[in-house]
């Protein structure tokens, strides 16, 4: 009888050569599984945000992006067309926006190709982000988001306006970028705002839009889901400021 193993794989330099062989299979292996996790299409950003209308909570990976406030209202927006979705907990009317048009909702915005001022470098809750500093010379309700809504009664001169965001996060899909920059009323579109500072022409700072935390996480495909039987009978800025808005959302989306 054969025996079950050839003398030939008994030899030394077998053995050697087989545990090499198997000690490479195992690092390619590792390395493997690292890229797996590394590509991970539901690891993302996960950001809390303020602005002078409140607490943003934001979600954001290839997945899709995901931003609450702190009034109830959920906008969401997946692949492949990112149309926006906005709706209320508890509610049956919603909005509903082709990517496209809600792109015209700050048709101020630029890219940053476009942009002649030299940025520099800003540390934001540790995050590398590229900071702009812009002349304004304008009233304040002329500068931030929600201008309309505000009293016409005297505001303070915004003399620089102060922009930060993150370039350099490709975890978080070109269009899902646009959405959260286009949300805020960015000048800077299809980046990832982080702080915009409002230097006045008393002297005086306010940051009127702000990063409290942003971390890589994880996410689950229930982030981005949409509730179904939503009657999408709503104008956006119903769904962001409430019904009392109801008489004026026609401006921002005729």
């Amino acid at each position: 009888m054969k025996p079950l193993v050839s003398s030939r794989a008994r030899h030394p330099a077998f053995l050697l050569t087989a545990g090499l062989a198997a000690a490479a299979l195992s690092i390619y292996l590792r390395f493997e599984s690292a890229g797996a996790v590394a590509a991970d299409p539901y690891r993302g950003i996960i950001a809390r945000q303020t602005t002078t209308w409140g607490i943003y909570e934001i979600k954001a990976c290839e997945r899709g992006i995901r931003m609450s406030t702190q009034n109830g209202t959920i906008l969401i927006a997946r692949p492949p067309d990112w149309t926006i979705y906005i709706f209320r907990k508890g509610q049956k009317r919603a909005a509903k926006i082709p990517y496209e048009k809600f792109r015209t909702k700050n048709q101020n915005a630029v890219k940053i190709s476009s942009i002649k001022v030299k940025p520099q470098t800003k540390i934001v809750v540790g995050i590398k982000a590229m900071q702009f500093n812009f002349r304004i010379n304008q009233r304040l309700q002329d500068t931030t988001m929600g201008g309309l809504y505000m009293t016409r009664e005297a505001q303070p001169v915004v003399i620089n306006k102060e922009v930060v965001f993150a370039p350099d996060i490709e975890s978080v899909p070109k269009k899902a970028k646009g959405i959260w920059s286009n949300f805020f009323e960015i000048p800077v579109f299809e980046e990832i705002p982080m702080q915009i500072i409002l230097h006045l022409a008393s002297g005086e700072s306010r940051a009127y839009f702000d990063t409290k935390s942003m971390k890589e996480g994880k996410m689950i495909d229930g982030d981005f889901f949409v509730p179904a039987g939503l009657a999408y009978t709503a104008q956006f800025a119903e769904m962001i400021y409430g019904q009392e808005t109801e008489g004026v959302a026609d401006l921002l989306y005729p």
